[in-house]
Parts: C-alpha cells; sequence; structure tokens
C-alpha cells in the first residue's frame, strides 16, 4: 500500500476524494501564499481574513476533498464529472418521428372552442 492510498483510506466517508493531483498542490500553493501574505499584514482584520481563507485552501489540498464540487456534484479525482450534461440530448428530444408519428398537443377547452369559431367562420366566409 503506497503512502498515498494509506492516507486517502484513514479519511472519513464524509472526505471523499474530489480533486485531482495538481488541484491538490494548486491548493496548498494557493493556501500557503494566502497564509503567508495574512501573517505578514499590518492590518490584523484583513490578515486574519487572508490567513483564514489560505487555511481552507490548505485544507483542501491535504484532505483532497472540496465542498464547493461536492455541492456541484463533481468528482475530478475520478477522471470524470458527474454533472448532468445540460447539452446532452436526452431519448425525447433526440427521437425523430414521421410527420404521421407525430401526435397534436392536447389542448385546452378554450384553445378547441378558439379554434372551432375559427373554422366556423371560415365556413362563413366561403
Amino acid at each position: 500500500m503506497t503512502q498515498r492510498e494509506r492516507f486517502v483510506s484513514t479519511q472519513s466517508v464524509d472526505q471523499e476524494v474530489n480533486l485531482t493531483d495538481q488541484e491538490r498542490h494548486l491548493s496548498l500553493l494557493v493556501g500557503g501564499a494566502l497564509v503567508g501574505l495574512g501573517l505578514g499584514r499590518g492590518s490584523v482584520v484583513r490578515g486574519l481574513m487572508l490567513a483564514g481563507i489560505g487555511a481552507v485552501f490548505i485544507h483542501q489540498g491535504i484532505s483532497g476533498h472540496s465542498q464547493l464540487y461536492k455541492a456541484l456534484n463533481i468528482n475530478a479525482a475520478a477522471g470524470n464529472s458527474e454533472m448532468k450534461d445540460l447539452n446532452e440530448p436526452t431519448e425525447a428530444n433526440n427521437t425523430l418521428q414521421s410527420p404521421e408519428e407525430r401526435t397534436e398537443p392536447q389542448r385546452t377547452d378554450s384553445q378547441t372552442r378558439f379554434a372551432e369559431v375559427q373554422r366556423e367562420a371560415v365556413q362563413l366566409e366561403n
């Protein structure tokens, strides 16, 4: 068992790894920079805010788990996205029908009555 597998196996189920190694390394780098900037700031409030945000990135890099990815149902570590592709055609709109197979949409009573009045008007004109 490699060190990475041992580390991942000790994480809780809630903290499923959903980041790629590159995203984890970037999170650690950005988090470290933010903590460094935060601690070096003159303003205590801004410094603590930057350091806190940096700590979140460091935690994300160490754990390999992103709450944002979890909320969006993305698992980049698996090599694919589990999000539903909104541009992907569905079976309903992907089926080609001949004109004979197409059915008229159900009309409401007012639409049906309006169509009848239109037909009667056409017949009166002729």
